[in-house]
């Protein structure tokens, strides 16, 4: 699996042994799978976890933001979605008092400020001389959201704080985050001023039509106190744009790894929280990045297979791949095994048939006055006899000796009108 550094610790565990990455390695060695984790090796210029997967082929699968990215077809047949695991907001803060802005046109001429990664290139993206946005990281759906906005470097102060955390004294007017804020993560400069109220949530009028313009977005809804209970944060429901996070893994992983960490993704997923409803994730439902897996999608629509409901999965899935190599060899098998005995039966008659032949001239002859003649003639009946005896059989051969028999059985008669005279 391939995952961002900032998710491990300097030994190369998870840092929170709470989150899905973990659950997922916990699960998956209950089946007897061994979860190896791999990082980029320059973390502060790793790329996505999307363009890691692409990348390097000893990663099988990653977790990744739906960019709303249109890839080449050879890259869709390389890869599948597992399913669709959740939706990962994308959230709009300004400064509390701010109440100017009201929908994305209104973001022109402001001071905005997120934290993109540099996606290893030496320049951040969004900088003015900055590296080309990749389409398959969570900037590319920042570069989309400013294209819709009309939004340019040109009519707009575009701050990329990237390796630097945003804080409430900042100079910007809009701060752009994927996720919700917290102690822990990416926009704790900015978590105290959220519970104090100094910096507020900012919803745009035509949330909807943003939707509705970059399809791979959807509006979503934080209830009231949603964030922090015990703080009433946020004081009010909140309306915000969520993109989907899924899957995804190679077209040609093993149907038994593939039923496993499904499993594994229904049992961490399925569970309720603060923005989904129980069993809402994982589904196929969403908008996808790529097609959806065939074994994945037949799991979540039918569950175990039969065999999984009486054995383990790896058992059931070891039986499974043997099948799928066995019924096709049989289909060749059965018709080779069911036809063989008439053909070599064919085959024996076709070697026995001039044998006949011969001890039918012989037969005819074996009266003739010419001691010489008759010396030929027991010089060819010796030859078909010795032809007879060399005739090879298989190993079940019950079924043809009959014809070899009945030959020599023959000739033991033609013989012996042979030498009586």
């Amino acid at each position: 699996m391939g995952v961002t550094s900032d998710l491990l610790d300097a030994n190369g565990n998870f840092k929170d042994k709470d989150n899905s990455y973990s659950k997922i390695k916990t699960l998956l060695a209950a089946q007897g799978i061994k979860l190896k984790v791999k990082t980029q090796p320059d973390k502060n210029n790793e790329k996505s976890t999307l363009e890691f997967l692409i990348d390097d082929h000893t990663i099988d699968w990653v977790i990744a933001r739906n960019s709303g990215a249109e890839l080449d077809e050879e890259i869709y047949e390389k890869f599948s979605s597992l399913v669709v695991i959740s939706k990962s907001p994308f959230l709009f803060f300004v400064k509390a008092g701010n109440k100017s802005i009201k929908k994305i046109k209104d973001l022109r001429g402001r001071k905005i400020a997120f934290r993109a990664a540099p996606e290893g290139n030496e320049r951040p993206v969004f900088t003015s001389d900055g590296a080309i946005i990749s389409p398959y990281s969570a900037n590319n759906i920042i570069k989309n959201f400013f294209q819709l906005a009309g939004i340019t470097s040109e009519n707009t102060k575009l701050i990329n704080i990237w390796p630097d955390q945003i804080t409430e004294n900042g100079d910007w007017d809009v701060f752009i985050v994927f996720g919700f804020p917290s102690a822990k993560n990416s926009s704790k400069g900015i978590y105290p001023a959220i519970l104090k109220g100094g910096i507020e949530f900012l919803q745009f009028e035509d949330m909807e039509a943003i939707a509705k313009n970059l399809p791979y977005l959807a509006v979503q809804k934080l209830p009231a106190s949603g964030m922090l209970a015990s703080e009433g944060i946020p004081n009010a429901d909140v309306r915000y744009l969520s993109t989907t996070v899924s899957v995804f893994a190679k077209s040609n992983l093993d149907h038994t790894l593939v039923m496993i960490l499904s499993e594994a993704l229904k049992k961490i997923f399925s569970e309720p929280s603060i923005v989904r409803e129980k069993d809402e994730f994982p589904n196929f439902k969403s908008t996808e990045t790529f097609k959806a897996n065939p074994v994945a999608e037949e799991f979540y629509k039918s569950g175990r297979p039969i065999l999984g409901k009486y054995f383990p999965l790896i058992i059931a899935g070891f039986v499974m791949n043997l099948l799928v190599i066995m019924v096709p060899a049989l289909t060749v098998i059965f018709p080779v095994v069911h036809y063989f005995p008439s053909l070599y039966r064919i085959y024996i008659r076709r070697k026995v048939a001039p044998l006949y032949k011969q001890l039918e001239f012989i037969d005819k002859n074996s009266d003739v006055e010419s001691d010489t003649l008759r010396d030929k003639l027991k010089i060819q009946l010796h030859d078909v006899e010795t032809r007879l005896r060399g005739i090879s059989l298989p190993f079940m051969y019950g079924t043809y000796v009959q014809e070899i028999f009945n030959a020599m059985g023959h000739a033991e008669l033609v013989k012996s009108k042979l030498y009586k005279r």
